[in-house]
């Protein structure tokens, strides 16, 4: 649920960034409560992560996923994808822990 979420916002970004400047005020709010959103959404997804340890690591990354989505929204389900792919590999568990 949280990486359909995560991919809506996504989807919207490009949207609310192509908004012409009559609606500036309307751009600048929307892009702002996406953003907002994002960032809870991103601080989710990485606590639903095991391979991410402690509330520090979690709450940076999480914080860290937000600015990069927001910058490339283009580039989410890729992303989200390979955190996945990661987070069931073994190796990656235990190269985060050290």
């Amino acid at each position: 649920m949280v990486v359909e979420q995560l991919e809506n916002i996504c989807r919207a970004l490009p949207w609310c960034q192509g908004l012409s400047w009559r609606f500036s005020d309307l751009r600048k709010d929307a892009l702002a409560d996406l953003y907002a959103a994002l960032e809870g959404l991103s601080l989710r997804f990485c606590e639903l992560q095991p391979i991410f340890k402690g509330p520090t690591t979690k709450n940076s990354l999480g914080v860290a996923l937000a600015r990069y989505l927001y910058d490339h929204p283009d580039r989410c389900q890729a992303t989200l994808h390979s955190i996945n792919r990661c987070a069931g590999l073994p190796e990656a568990a235990s190269l985060l822990s050290n």
